[in-house]
């Protein structure tokens, strides 16, 4: 018979002694798993712990690159609060440039939020990376209450610069400018003429298929300053469906033969979903100045938002590697159009 100990005393039970100690080394481990840090979080959701303000991060938890494990939630939410001061970023409104009459587009504020970037970190794993969470927070005026006027540049606010590159002919330079982005890891933009593209869907489709933003510069090189609305959207409806055909992306972007455009061809764009862009430095390279006169002229004339336009040229493609190279030694990130003129401050390219 077993004698009475504790175990048959609180459940009526009989154990043996090394029953006793299995048991009593289950509650212990119990114990220990309950009161590491993280533990009471493990098994207590947020809304029904009565020690909110005394839960612990879980272990190996890293909070945008800062060791947090064992931290109490108090003392994240008063480094968080820290963060928030430093880190806010005011919102710039959209303008006019008072240069070339043109928008520049306006900028989302960043806030941390405090709150949210907690949520995720109560239900982060152990070992887990957690990123801050920002809200954005738009300006008083946005560029959509701007008059319509054609884009020159991203928001100053932004250290980066886009490449423009119109194709309605230089296909044989293609694959060099490609390869020439491709080994920089860069993505641009390139403008495409509408019977081009049905001329070269091949090359057409390998921009597309390489990564980079597909955008319109018309269906030809018309003068587009001159045209008539009806002929204006004739042009910009050809060039969608030739472009969508070929790449399976409808632009978003337009480019008018020479940077020439009209009020009735603004509103026509418009109409149709399109921003018509222009440009902030031209490399002249249709003219083969030279690759060092090139780079010379962007790397000077280069600022925060710019677009740089280009075409398909031997010179280009000889130029673009030494010519990214000088861009970021001087800060720049080089990105797609449509990133530039994102109002989103935390807006990136795809890989």
């Amino acid at each position: 018979m077993f004698r009475r100990g504790p175990w048959r005393r609180w459940t009526g039970w009989p154990l043996s002694p090394l029953a006793h100690v299995a048991v009593s080394a289950l509650l212990a481990a119990w114990l220990f798993w309950l009161l590491e840090p993280g533990g009471a979080a493990r098994i207590l959701p947020a809304s029904a712990d009565p020690t909110a303000g005394l839960r612990t991060v879980p272990r190996d938890v890293v909070l945008a690159g800062h060791a947090v494990a064992g931290w109490r939630e108090v003392e994240v939410r008063q480094l968080l609060e820290r963060w928030a001061e430093e880190l806010r970023q005011e919102p710039v409104p959209a303008v006019l440039d008072q240069a070339t009459r043109g928008r520049i587009p306006h900028l989302n504020g960043l806030q941390l939020d405090v709150q949210a970037t907690l949520e995720r970190l109560r239900i982060a794993a152990p070992g887990e990376q957690v990123p801050l969470i920002y809200r954005e927070v738009p300006p008083a005026v946005t560029s959509n209450q701007l008059p319509l006027a054609p884009v020159y540049q991203g928001n100053p606010q932004k250290h980066a610069v886009a490449f423009a590159i119109n194709v309605a002919w230089g296909e044989q330079f293609l694959p060099r400018l490609l390869r020439a982005l491709e080994e920089q890891g860069v993505k641009a933009t390139f403008f495409l003429v509408g019977e081009w593209v049905e001329e070269h869907p091949q090359e057409a489709l390998a921009i597309a298929g390489a990564g980079h933003e597909v955008a319109s510069h018309g269906y030809s090189p018309v003068a587009f300053e001159t045209l008539t609305p009806e002929q204006a959207e004739d042009q910009l409806r050809r060039a969608e469906e030739a472009i969508q055909a070929v790449t399976g992306r409808k632009p978003t972007f337009f480019s008018p033969h020479k940077g020439a455009f009209s009020p009735q061809l603004l509103r026509v764009a418009a109409e149709r979903g399109y921003q018509t862009v222009l440009w902030t430095v031209d490399t002249v390279d249709w003219a083969q100045p030279g690759v060092e006169r090139m780079l010379e002229r962007v790397l000077r004339e280069a600022r925060n938002g710019a677009i740089v336009l280009m075409h398909p040229t031997a010179q280009t493609a000889e130029a673009l590697g030494p010519l990214i190279r000088g861009l970021r030694r001087k800060g720049f990130r080089i990105v797609t159009v449509g990133t530039l003129l994102s109002p989103s401050p935390l807006a990136r390219d795809a890989p």
